[in-house]
């Protein structure tokens, strides 16, 4: 049963990778603890939502950084 404290700091781990597949690990475990909260009322489902939004927002950023990247430097 994880905590708000416990799901903080999965959200707060998500925003701290600076490379895409990183994020993309730490944002599946985010989005399951806030399933799991929402699921036992640690969390309210307003807070996940917002939570969602937060990270959803920073994966399409790293996203839009790596095709950039891509198609700066293709490979041969």
């Amino acid at each position: 049963m994880p905590d708000r404290d416990e799901i903080e700091r999965a959200i707060d781990a998500v925003f701290a990778a600076t490379e895409l597949q990183g994020a993309g690990l730490r944002q599946r475990r985010a989005l399951k603890l806030l399933d799991q909260g929402v699921w036992e009322g640690t969390v309210t489902p307003f807070h996940q939502a917002r939570a969602e939004q937060r990270i959803n927002s920073f994966i399409r950023t790293l996203w839009d950084a790596a095709t950039r990247e891509r198609l700066a430097n293709p490979r041969e």
